[in-house]
């Protein structure tokens, strides 16, 4: 899958229903989501670490320590762009 549908895709995803869930994901569990719509793990990895660099996504830690279960919530930048 070409990285600019991967990026759409992630978006639709969090669109139609991380933000709706709360807009926090685990970041293993939005890996084994978006494997299932044929995104590879280090596309879905790399489009994390960029929406987090433009400051569309926080990461999250579990209990303050990092863990399997660390994830991203939606900033409210990505709200207000998912919303349009």
């Amino acid at each position: 899958m070409r990285l600019l549908k991967s990026k759409s895709l992630t978006f639709d995803v969090y669109g139609a229903f991380v933000r709706d869930l709360g807009g926090w994901i685990a970041v293993a569990d939005l890996v084994t989501l978006m494997g299932q719509l044929g995104v590879e793990e280090q596309v879905v990895r790399s489009s994390v670490s960029r929406f987090t660099r433009r400051g569309l996504l926080a990461r999250t830690k579990v209990d303050g320590q990092i863990s399997a279960r660390d994830g991203v919530r939606c900033v409210p930048q990505l709200i207000d762009r998912l919303r349009h």
